[in-house]
């Protein structure tokens, strides 16, 4: 439940735009509408010690660009060097240099861009 749950919130903030993709909350719409172009150039980073759903929404993000976009996005693990734009799945060092931290309440996410990179973390 929790997987499904997960994933329809993900796919539930990013919308298709032209081949560009807008993230919104799905939950609380706040703030700015950011659109991240050039799909192409993104990767989707997870943490160097990812749990288990780290790792499935990670793999489903992925599999889920190439169904829409047809974007095929690599998956790296930290602390592998990335160049250009990233999507950060789950509690990554990245995501602490950015001072980003995750919504603790269960089933809570939290969605933020920072320069063109996109975080997602979710809570427990």
């Amino acid at each position: 439940m929790r997987r499904v749950l997960l994933l329809v919130l993900l796919l539930g903030t990013l919308c298709a735009v032209g081949g560009s993709v807008m993230a919104v909350s799905a939950l609380h719409p706040t703030g700015k509408t950011v659109v991240l172009s050039n799909l192409k150039s993104y990767t989707i980073v997870i943490p160097k010690n990812a749990n288990a759903q780290e790792k499935y929404s990670a793999s489903m993000l992925a599999e889920y660009f190439a169904k829409i976009f047809s974007v095929q996005l690599p998956i790296v693990r930290e602390p592998n060097k990335v160049k250009g734009k990233i999507i950060n799945v789950g509690n990554t060092a990245a995501a602490s240099v950015a001072k980003i931290k995750a919504d603790p309440r269960e089933q809570a996410y939290k969605l933020a861009v920072i320069k063109d990179n996109l975080y997602i973390l979710g809570g427990t």
